[in-house]
């Protein structure tokens, strides 16, 4: 070339001679650098279900001669991407000397809801009584408990329920971009008789120490809350309880008590909150 001035070079090295009309010459050269190679790293995230759009492309460019322009297949034009749906993704960079990089990136599900189980601490419980439902936590996913009837909360992942009678439970679990999920759990609820003969008092008991009939106990499947008292004749108190695992073997401060009948009074209240009250007399034989 016999001009001054050259463009469109490529990389390499290059030497000028430059003569005048006396033909005296000078001759110089240069090195024309490459910019660096122009390249994008960009990482994918999924998303939730196949409905949701929730995906992202992470990414940077680096090298190239700036500005850089980024064009994707769907119609984005920055260097991230985001609220992307499940599928393929092409990008071209391209800098300021029409120097270009492709790449395709994939857009994946991962089911959220894969792992999820949903219990009771205690799926048969007495009227009255209450037990922990429970479901799989998700950062981000939001709970939703029905029927509402005999629950602390419709909205907790681990709620406590009360319910009158058997009730089946069901929880839906929404993430806000679509995905939806449905478990239940049934809670059995026993009915509750807080009366004679479901609450039942010996009236007589045996502890010569044979095995048989030692242990004066109140017996019932539906007490919460008990009072148990025993009597002598002459009205001291020679024995009391509120649990109904503990009962009285015959004696009083230690001592064996005679045989004869005692007198007793004893206060329930069942896990349906309905009270049972009784006097009586029990009979102590040896």
């Amino acid at each position: 070339d016999n001009t001054q001035t050259i463009d469109s070079l490529c990389y390499g090295i290059y030497a000028v001679t430059v003569e005048d009309q006396q033909g005296c010459q000078t001759v110089d050269s240069f090195l024309l650098n490459q910019p660096p190679i122009l390249q994008y790293s960009g990482n994918p995230t999924p998303v939730n279900c196949d409905v949701a759009c929730n995906g992202t492309i992470t990414g940077y460019a680096l090298g190239g001669t700036p500005p850089l322009m980024f064009n994707w297949n769907s119609g984005g034009t920055t260097e991230d991407l985001s609220n992307l749906c499940q599928g393929s993704y092409y990008l071209t960079v391209t800098d300021a000397n029409g120097c270009e990089v492709l790449d395709t990136f994939i857009v994946e599900v991962d089911y959220i809801y894969d792992n999820i189980d949903v219990w009771a601490d205690d799926d048969t419980i007495y009227q009255g009584q209450e037990t922990g439902l429970h479901s799989t936590p998700i950062p981000g996913v939001t709970y939703t408990w029905d029927p509402p009837d005999g629950l602390s909360s419709i909205y907790d992942t681990d709620p406590t329920a009360s319910p009158d009678a058997t009730t089946t439970y069901y929880v839906e679990l929404d993430d806000g971009y679509g995905c939806k999920y449905v478990d239940s759990v049934t809670i059995v609820v026993l009915e509750v008789f807080c009366f004679e003969p479901y609450i039942f008092i010996p009236n007589s008991f045996t502890p010569n120490g044979d095995g048989q009939n030692d242990i004066l106990f109140v017996r019932s499947q539906y007490i919460e809350e008990m009072y148990f008292a025993v009597y002598d004749r002459w009205g001291e108190k020679v024995f009391e309880s509120t649990d109904p695992q503990y009962g009285w073997d015959g004696t009083f401060r230690g001592e064996l008590l005679e045989p004869a009948v005692y007198d007793y009074y004893i206060e329930i209240r069942c896990y349906n909150e309905l009270q049972f009250f009784k006097k009586g007399n029990i009979t102590l034989l040896r």
